[in-house]
């Protein structure tokens, strides 16, 4: 019997290996509800209001500089998947908070 090319039997701990390697433990991987793009590999959970997110480092997001969100005496932009548009958070003063992400 032939062996599948295709099939790797090692593949998903060698999978596992490289996930390890990228991200931090305590941290969750956030991606984008729509299209399941990685938006972030680094952050941390909100306190108090469970699935909502900072961070500072980021991928594949595009902050809409030109539109502003304000709340309370603070000001916002809006942060969009890179990919689908999906409006996925805002972002203040270099910090991005995440509140519509899969994590």
């Amino acid at each position: 019997q032939s062996e599948d090319e295709l099939y790797d039997e090692e593949e998903d701990d060698l999978n596992q290996e490289y996930v390890d390697q990228i991200t931090t433990r305590e941290s969750p991987i956030l991606c984008c509800p729509l299209c399941f793009t990685t938006v972030c590999r680094d952050c941390q959970e909100h306190e108090e209001y469970k699935n909502q997110f900072r961070a500072m480092f980021v991928e594949n997001v595009r902050v809409l500089f030109d539109q502003v969100l304000k709340a309370e005496s603070s000001v916002y932009h809006p942060v969009r998947c890179l990919e689908c548009e999906c409006e996925i958070g805002v972002y203040q003063d270099e910090v991005y908070h995440f509140f519509h992400v899969i994590a």
